[in-house]
């Protein structure tokens, strides 16, 4: 978005989500009226003041990288309760894939289980950013590990819709001609 953010109003009748990942895209998005419902906001450096934006959008995802970012968001919705207008908002807890950023399963499990006694907080999916720069078989095992953990989460806490976002982090092919 924010490197071309001109190609919003062609793509936004064939794109599902928007992934904006700082507050200056999220005022892209704002500039060119871009439904709440298409944005899924994302990125490692959120701050609380970030998250009470995109929450007041309102956006339709917000991932969560850390505990931290779990943490503001609580102390957003809790602070903006009396009258907030914001509706529900859907979370999708960022697995580790053994990188610095993201949480451990552990850790992703307790966001879900505190969601369960939450009113209006509920666990869209998983986001699964695993880096870049891999061979094929890598992919596989990383699929395999994030498919399990939903297995899982959908076995422990009867959900039943859960997404997988899986960012592989596939290289684009240069060619010379």
């Amino acid at each position: 978005i924010k490197a071309n953010p001109f190609l919003i109003p062609s793509l936004m009748p064939i794109v599902d989500k928007f992934e904006v990942c700082s507050p200056g895209e999220l005022e892209i998005c704002r500039k060119y009226k871009v439904p709440g419902e298409k944005i899924l906001f994302s990125g490692v450096v959120k701050t609380k003041e970030d998250i009470a934006k995109a929450v007041s959008y309102p956006v339709d995802v917000i991932t969560l990288e850390s505990e931290q970012h779990w943490k503001m968001l609580k102390e957003v919705l809790t602070e903006n309760s009396k009258g907030c207008g914001c509706g529900n908002v859907k979370i999708m807890p960022r697995l580790s894939s053994g990188a610095q950023f993201g949480m451990e399963k552990r850790e992703v499990f307790q966001i879900v289980d505190e969601c369960k006694t939450m009113r209006g907080v509920w666990v869209e999916g998983i986001h699964y950013f695993t880096g870049t720069q891999k061979k094929g078989k890598q992919y596989e095992k990383e699929l395999n590990l994030a498919l399990d953990v939903i297995q899982e989460l959908k076995d422990e806490f009867e959900l039943e819709d859960i997404i997988l976002e899986y960012g592989p982090g596939l290289a684009v092919p240069y060619f010379m001609g």
